[in-house]
């Protein structure tokens, strides 16, 4: 698309400049100078849609997690899901999501989730105790609003099951908690 739109601009630069080259005269010297020139400028933009071109996978897998579904916003927090997979090598279901702070609020409202389970359609409770960001456990003190903050928590379950019942999980501290459910997961 961007490739398009350079030779599209390069062919207009090329005829304007040939109409101008009919009007005035120009010296041989002078038409290399100005060919020279749109070279450079041709150049020059194929160089910045390389770099753009570098860029969008990049921003495209950053626009897929904070857009992915399943979502819930509550009063102060938005948690998205991105992927729900169960690992077979170690016999866990894995959670992977993202937490944003959606507005500001007064007292003490860190990041941190906690009372977190899962329900399999058997109805088997399983719980972790904390849901990690890397290789920390997540706790986010003074969340910056509208930034996200990734989580992945892990359940250990024997073998793959298609859905999980439910998900629940707080997140804040004290009276400040709000809880998040979602339904019906699919395990990937």
């Amino acid at each position: 698309m961007l490739l398009k739109t350079i030779n599209s601009t390069t062919a207009f630069i090329i005829a304007l400049s040939s109409v101008s080259f009919a009007q005035e005269k120009l010296t041989i010297d002078q038409l290399h100078a100005k060919i020279e020139n749109l070279n450079s400028q041709i150049n020059g933009l194929q160089a910045t849609v390389h770099k753009l071109e570098d860029r969008i996978p990049y921003y495209e897998g950053v626009l897929q997690l904070q857009q992915s579904e399943p979502k819930i916003k509550s009063k102060t927090y938005e948690v998205n899901l991105n992927n729900i997979k169960f690992d077979s090598d170690a016999n866990n279901i894995v959670i992977n999501g993202i937490i944003k702070q959606h507005t500001a609020t007064t007292g003490y409202r860190p990041i941190q989730a906690h009372d977190i389970h899962i329900i399999t359609p058997e109805g088997r409770i399983i719980k972790t105790d904390f849901a990690m960001n890397g290789t920390a456990h997540l706790f986010v003190d003074k969340p910056e609003i509208d930034i996200p903050y990734a989580f992945t928590m892990t359940f250990p379950l024997e073998v793959k099951i298609p859905k999980l019942a439910m998900l629940k999980f707080e997140i804040g501290s004290g009276a400040g908690n709000e809880a998040f459910v979602f339904k019906g997961l699919t395990v990937e």
